[in-house]
């Protein structure tokens, strides 16, 4: 449990950095408090030190989001960077499905990080690019275990749209 806590507690470097990308003006004891705050919320506090993994899951795309945050305060973004970011995003619901609309939402903001057509689309493509192969990677042995043995590759979530036989759509 101990262990499991202080990795959780690493949410604390890219809650820190991204205050301080979102509040630059701000000190650091605000920006330390906003870090704070973050740490200290209820799904935190609940599952410190326990095995649910979401926490450990957040740190993902808390990194994701200083990486973003980072390369979009430049006049041309790191591909490289933008691609590491969309493997975190990809990863967090490979490993934990029930992460996907946090994924899934930090990456239809994606295109706020531009002020041009050309960057947000060289952005959104990285991202996507890393996301789906990180996806892919992670999720895509055991969604075809799950198709092939269950005929449902998210078994057993989404009976109605997998008919399967296996569980009630309702």
């Amino acid at each position: 449990a101990a262990l499991v806590g202080a990795l959780q507690g690493l949410c604390a470097a890219p809650l820190q950095a991204n205050a301080a990308r979102l509040a630059p003006d701000a000190g650091f004891a605000v920006r330390a408090l906003a870090a704070a705050g973050g740490l200290t919320a209820a799904t935190v506090i609940g599952q410190l030190g326990a095995s649910y993994g979401d926490v450990l899951l957040a740190l993902g795309v808390l990194c994701a989001l200083a990486l973003l945050l980072r390369e979009a305060a430049r006049a041309t973004p790191a591909r490289g960077a933008l691609f590491v970011a969309g493997a975190l995003l990809g990863a967090v619901p490979a490993l934990k499905l029930s992460h996907a609309p946090v994924a899934l939402g930090l990456c239809l903001a994606l295109p706020l990080l531009a002020a041009d057509g050309a960057a947000r689309l060289r952005i959104v493509a990285w991202v996507g690019a890393g996301a789906l192969v990180a996806f892919a990677l992670l999720a895509g042995p055991w969604a075809w275990a799950l198709w092939r043995d269950w005929g449902n590759p998210v078994f057993p979530q989404f009976a109605a749209v997998f008919d399967g036989g296996w569980v009630a759509p309702d």
